[in-house]
């Protein structure tokens, strides 16, 4: 009790205030809010490969906050090291709300979108389906694409679709490990790649100083037995 007859909060109570809203359990009401800050989200808007919506300025202190305090890193954030890792979307609003581009569908929980890769346009996931059911299944089998149906830039189906939310976790190893880029759209610049070729180009040197220079004449090891001086004969 305190000394006006109230109850004294504990700690704990106050603490629950602001718990933040787990990501995975988002109501309808909450689906347009950035991932990191859990803030309303506004523009401008970055995407990770998970599907993941995030407020540019907020994801840009949480990537400096992370790197000066490793400690205050978040798990679910650890996929997530500088902007090469998001792409900027292209978030269409009305009212507060964000819809559809092309459809003006309203995002909710049980209406997904997804945005593509190369432009960052988003719109509703059902659109996407739509264009790829005019494909026939042949065409399915070489990796088809198409023209963004909100701004007509080259998409690929297979890895160029980012759900919101979904699993995009094959699509992204192929980005990476096929196409070698980052989420971005950026060239990886492999280590492998470089210390491969450091240790090529060490081999290389360490071979250049065992061969013989010009004009030192011929290496004992490579003779043949003809070149080999004969003994004298002794008369008798």
């Amino acid at each position: 009790m305190g000394n006006d007859g109230g109850t004294i909060a504990k700690r704990q109570d106050l603490l629950s205030l602001h718990k933040p809203v787990q990501r995975e359990a988002l109501e309808d009401d909450q689906v347009n809010v950035c991932a990191v800050s859990y803030m309303p989200l506004t523009d401008p808007v970055v995407g990770d490969y998970k599907g993941f919506l995030y407020r540019k300025d907020k994801l840009i202190e949480y990537i400096l906050g992370s790197k000066t305090s490793p400690d205050e890193r978040k798990e679910e954030l650890n996929h997530i090291s500088s902007l090469n890792d998001v792409i900027d979307v292209k978030v269409t609003w009305k009212n507060s709300q964000i819809v559809c581009p092309v459809t003006e569908t309203v995002r909710t929980k049980k209406i997904p979108f997804a945005y593509l890769r190369p432009c960052g346009c988003l719109m509703a996931y059902k659109l996407l389906e739509k264009i790829r059911g005019q494909f026939r299944d042949s065409d399915l089998q070489t990796r088809p694409s198409s023209s963004c149906p909100n701004c007509g830039r080259t998409f690929h189906f297979d890895y160029d679709v980012v759900k919101l939310g979904g699993s995009n976790e094959e699509n992204h190893q192929y980005v990476t490990k096929v196409l070698r880029e980052y989420h971005s759209g950026k060239k990886r610049k492999l280590k492998e790649k470089r210390k491969e070729s450091k240790e090529s180009k060490e081999s290389k040197e360490k071979r250049k100083t065992l061969e013989p220079t010009s004009g030192s004449g011929t290496n004992p090891a490579k003779r043949s037995l003809s070149d080999t001086p004969t003994a004298k004969r002794t008369k008798v």
